[in-house]
């Protein structure tokens, strides 16, 4: 266990002065271990190509992007809304959970070629961060609570000051009465099996369920993003990994065995070379889904 940062090297897990960035493990045979970020341009996503070749085959983002409208100030952006798109979405797909990631994947020079920013080494990464500090923020008051809040008194309080409130409702005769008939329609769409797993993939490998905003449109387009990142995967899934072994597994044990690939990138006037780990025990599935995104139908 890492007990901080030591000079004298007394524990088993060691990291020696901060500004060094070196770490220190336990020796091999009469072998120091250390390990350090000096390695230059690696990622630890090497196969989100295949979600890049996915995307650009079938126009997805491009067509999400279409319904959108950017009401910022053209002079002042950065990153177009296709790009934004393809970040966080991509990011999805890869097991990235919240924004704040992007502070660090923004220096990813895979993640910038997924989003689609032509100077992949550059500084200009995609970061939600420097537009939100940009344009300032702007502040509303949302009092949430359960149903023990629910009283007419905090309601009238709430409306009385310009308030936001959201609170939750005890079960009840009416409100059931009101939802019954939509509870039972979805009830028979449910089907037992199948439909189940792709659901729990979407909340636990896509983190559809995520909904903590205090806005329901923004909780909805989370949602979306995450609808989308599960489309991307079960195109791979269904297409691009057709006729192999993981064709079957869930999108997480997918995401393990193809995406998570270690690779350097390497940048020439001519071409962007990717060396994958000399490690990856999957090398053969890499080849064929390869093969099969070739095949693979561009959208119309």
């Amino acid at each position: 266990m890492v007990e901080g940062v030591q000079a004298n090297n007394q524990t088993d897990f060691a990291m020696t002065e901060c500004n060094q960035q070196l770490f220190e493990f336990q020796v091999h045979s009469s072998h120091k271990v250390t390990a350090d970020f000096s390695g230059g341009y690696l990622s630890s996503d090497g196969g989100a190509l295949f979600l890049r070749g996915i995307d650009l085959k079938l126009g997805l983002i491009d067509r999400l992007a279409g319904c959108f409208v950017d009401l910022r100030h053209r002079a002042f952006v950065e990153h177009q809304v296709a790009e934004v798109l393809r970040q966080r979405i991509g990011a999805l797909a890869l097991g990235y959970e919240d924004l704040n990631d992007h502070d660090r994947l923004r220096l990813d020079p895979l993640h910038a070629l997924m989003a689609g920013k032509k100077d992949i080494e550059g500084l200009d990464r995609l970061c939600e961060e420097a537009i939100r500090k940009r344009f300032g923020k702007k502040v509303r008051i949302i009092v949430r609570g359960d149903s023990g809040f629910a009283r007419e008194e905090i309601f009238a309080w709430c409306e009385e000051h310009g308030v936001y409130y959201c609170m939750g409702l005890a079960r009840n005769e009416r409100l059931q009465g009101h939802l019954e008939a939509g509870f039972e329609a979805l009830r028979q769409q449910i089907e037992a099996g199948e439909m189940e797993n792709r659901i729990k993939e979407a909340q636990q490998d896509l983190f559809a369920d995520r909904t903590s905003t205090g806005w329901m449109a923004s909780n909805q387009l989370r949602l979306w993003f995450s609808a989308f990142a599960h489309l991307m995967l079960s195109v791979l899934r269904a297409e691009v990994l057709r006729g192999t072994e993981p064709a079957d597994a869930t999108l997480g044990t997918i995401r393990l065995r193809l995406l998570k690939i270690a690779a350097r990138i390497k940048v020439s006037c001519r071409r962007i070379h990717f060396e994958l780990a000399g490690g990856y025990p999957y090398r053969e599935l890499f080849a064929q889904a390869h093969r099969q995104l070739g095949m693979l139908q561009a959208s119309g």
